[in-house]
């Protein structure tokens, strides 16, 4: 009789050992791409330069405030441009913001690759998981810092008209 409970105790052990296996592995998946995803969005916010995004988002703006006000001059028709500016700013700034849109979302998507002493001696499904990590959160915050500096320079490009029309 013990002979029996032992060896039902036995084979009940062992398949709880073979059953959970498969567990005890994807938790150390799991483990593996938490530990990659952290380390990759650390080091992603150290390598952005905040101040250059910004700047390139200025830049873009302005690049197409330029094409806005250049192709609002064309749509005009009179030879006057200056008196009419604002019968074909809608065009001009329409095209500028299109140009200005491609322009920075070809700048944000640029490439980049982490750094590879952060992979050295690192499984492979570790180098896979930091890699998309990486360049996830690289977009994201150069995304972030365009969309501000072009919101800045828009800002204070309508600021003195806003100012202008309250004093009236």
């Amino acid at each position: 009789m013990k002979a029996n409970l032992r060896s039902s105790l036995l084979i009940l052990l062992m398949a709880m050992l073979i059953f959970s296996i498969p567990f005890i592995t994807l938790a150390q998946q799991k483990s593996v791409e938490v530990q990659a995803k952290m380390a990759a969005e650390r080091d992603a916010k150290a390598n952005v330069n905040g101040l250059l995004w910004t700047g390139t988002g200025c830049l873009s703006a302005c690049l197409g405030a330029g094409i806005g006000v250049g192709v609002g001059a064309a749509i005009i028709e009179s030879g006057n441009w200056l008196e009419n500016f604002e019968e074909g700013i809608l065009g001009g700034v329409c095209v500028g913001g299109l140009v200005c849109g491609v322009f920075s979302l070809g700048v944000i998507s640029y490439r980049s690759y982490p750094p590879p002493q952060r992979l050295l001696g690192k499984s492979p499904k570790y180098v896979d998981f930091y890699t998309a990590a990486y360049r996830a959160k690289i977009q994201q915050r150069r995304t972030k810092f365009v969309a501000v500096g072009a919101l800045t320079f828009c800002s204070l490009m309508v600021l003195p008209s806003l100012i202008e029309a309250a004093a009236q």
